[in-house]
């Protein structure tokens, strides 16, 4: 399966939430490999940086790929 979808690899990157950024040596080498990193807690200020990485992304001619979390739970 993955060696069918590695030639369509190239310049790609993933959107991952900032806290994994602070997650050890994993967020160390997600960093250092590009992962875009978006900090959810404020609405406004992830929106702001996924338009950032969208631009920035287009510049670079890379591609993304999200992967989707699903719904959170409501706050009672």
């Amino acid at each position: 399966m993955i060696l069918e979808i590695w030639p369509f690899m190239d310049k790609t990157t993933v959107i991952a939430r900032m806290l994994l950024l602070f997650s050890g040596p994993f967020g160390i080498a997600a960093w250092l490999s590009g992962i875009i990193f978006i900090n959810k807690t404020s609405k406004g200020g992830g929106v702001n940086k996924m338009n950032e990485a969208v631009e920035y992304l287009k510049r670079k001619k890379t591609k993304l790929w999200v992967f989707p979390e699903g719904k959170e739970k409501a706050k009672k």
